[in-house]
């Protein structure tokens, strides 16, 4: 293990939910190990939000288990173990101040889909230079997750002329970029959420009154719930950088 590698298995186990018959997986060890891309672009959001490695029960989006993930670590050493029998997947992800996930980043594992697992055989993960970035984990979830926005701002001709296909492509065609729909606008003006057009397209409901770009995506689009309006809103406002 490199010298710069940061054991924090002695963090705190952040559970949240109490049970008078809990009951735990006897043996399941997960260690991840390996360096992280962008991590500290968490900080710039304050403290709100938290990489984490965490356990989470079926469909539900607080863990029962995580350890922290020191955003300014450049290696993890992090080892999860006493989880709950509820426990379904182990997840690389961070949470927001209520504790509960708004970016999934990868699913480390998932004990659905390995029932006959050694509990004695420890599950290791290679991190292998993952991007954990603010804005990666706004374009997997908001604008890639389930392809949705691709529909109408996919290749070839695409709706307002935005192609959001790509991280990188897609970071440049909103932020300080004219908005076509709406005059002398910018998609998304960096430190300005509420004069950034992206952020009023994913808040305002068309029961707010008309709108400019015609289609009702609050309505209309999956995720985009209040933790995640939250977070684009948090991105843009701490400088809608794309690391």
């Amino acid at each position: 293990m490199s010298a710069l590698a940061l054991t924090v298995s002695s963090c705190d186990d952040g559970d949240i939910k109490t049970s008078s018959a809990v009951t735990f997986k006897d043996g399941y060890v997960v260690k991840v190990t390996g360096s992280l891309a962008n991590a500290s672009s968490w900080n710039e959001l304050g403290k709100s939000y938290t990489l984490v490695v965490a356990g989470f029960a079926e469909g539900d989006s607080f863990p029962t288990i995580s350890k922290i993930i020191p955003p300014t670590s450049e290696s993890i050493d992090i080892t999860l173990s006493g989880m709950e029998n509820s426990v379904s997947t182990v997840e690389l992800c961070a949470i927001n101040s209520i504790y509960k996930r708004v970016v999934s980043y990868d699913t480390i594992f998932s004990f659905q889909d390995n029932p006959d697992w050694d509990p004695r055989d420890t599950i290791f993960y290679e991190a292998d230079g993952r991007d954990v970035g603010v804005y990666c984990g706004i374009y997997s979830k908001l604008i890639a997750g389930k392809g949705k926005c691709f529909r109408c701002h996919g290749e070839g001709s695409a709706a307002a002329d935005m192609h959001l296909v790509g991280k990188e492509r897609s970071y440049a065609e909103l932020v300080g970029v004219d908005a076509k729909t709406v005059s002398g606008s910018k998609r998304v003006v960096a430190g300005d959420a509420d004069n950034s057009v992206l952020y009023r397209v994913a808040t305002e409901a068309k029961t707010d009154g008309a709108l400019p770009w015609h289609y009702d995506h609050v309505s209309n689009v999956d995720g985009l719930e209040y933790n995640n309006q939250k977070l684009l809103r948090d991105w843009i406002n701490a400088g809608a950088k794309m690391n």
